[in-house]
């Protein structure tokens, strides 16, 4: 008996040397190449595959949060950030869990799709060719492109060159939590920016966009859309105004990320749409006016 109870311990003590090392060379891995190599990166397609499946369980989807988090964009987005940063602390994941905010946004494109149709004349055909362009070109293609160049921009050239003090203190974290959380190197956090993560700074940024431009912005259309400085200074000022919103937005967005470096380059995006804000009222070109016409043309 006390022959098997030596045995054992010996194998345990090997176990743990072995788990101790495994971890110890993925760290040491991690250090070298950025990323640990227990995981493979998926591509940013197969990223947005995996989040635009789950739009069918809404059975599954937290609407309520997804409502709060709405509301947070406009009086408090640092708090929707902050917001973000418990998420990952409790499960892992920078991500929304479902899109269920982006399932919020699309009554705000069909009731603003249906007020602008009303204002131009539209028959039905078109009010629904509007409807298609506004979710899928206008929301979701923009986005796509955008959160994707951001995602590769940040993992490529944003993220700190030495995580490991970041990295040690979520190693003992989760040691302290599970005890054998160091068979399956789950303890070991990759520090790169989620696909995700990207896509939900773009619909955290897009809704105020839709706010003040496919709302706030519809009363005042009659003035917007004539031929003078007024319209014209009024109507950009209302793209100023979306665009800043939207660069904010995203730069606290990827600014919460501890182990980004350099995220107040994001900034420098606002100081190119100020500027051009100057040169579209210097030339008299009024972008709604433009943008209606366009919608006219559907």
């Amino acid at each position: 008996m006390e022959a098997y109870s030596s045995d054992f311990s010996l194998k345990s003590v090997s176990v743990v040397k072995n788990n101790a090392n495994l971890v110890h060379g993925r760290e040491k891995c991690f250090r070298i190449c950025g990323r640990s190599c227990s995981q493979i990166s998926m591509s940013a397609s197969e990223k947005a595959k995996k989040f635009f499946s789950r739009m069918y369980r809404f059975k599954q989807m937290d609407f309520e949060y997804a409502l709060w988090q709405m509301v947070n964009i406009f009086s408090s987005p640092q708090k929707l950030y902050r917001n973000f940063s418990y998420h990952n602390a409790t499960g892992n994941q920078w991500a929304r869990d479902d899109p269920a905010f982006l399932i919020l946004l699309l009554p705000w494109i069909v009731v603003s799709s249906i007020a602008i149709s009303a204002i131009i004349g539209h028959t039905f055909f078109q009010w629904f060719k509007l409807l298609m362009w506004s979710v899928f070109i206008d929301c979701i293609a923009s986005g796509l492109v955008v959160c994707t160049f951001l995602w590769i921009l940040s993992n490529r050239w944003m993220v700190r060159k030495d995580p490991s003090n970041w990295l040690a203190r979520r190693s003992r974290r989760f040691s302290a939590a599970s005890d054998d959380s160091s068979d399956d190197g789950s303890q070991l956090v990759p520090l790169d920016v989620e696909w995700a993560y990207a896509f939900d700074i773009h619909l955290n940024a897009y809704f105020p966009c839709i706010v003040l431009l496919r709302v706030l912005q519809l009363p005042f259309l009659v003035l917007i859309r004539r031929k003078s400085l007024l319209a014209c200074l009024l109507g950009n000022s209302f793209w100023l105004a979306a665009a800043l919103f939207y660069t904010y937005i995203t730069f606290l967005g990827y600014k919460a990320l501890p182990f980004l470096k350099n995220t107040r380059a994001l900034l420098f995006t606002g100081t190119i749409f100020v500027v051009f804000y100057v040169i579209t009222v210097m030339l008299h070109w009024n972008l709604t006016a433009g943008l209606y016409h366009f919608y006219a043309t559907i």
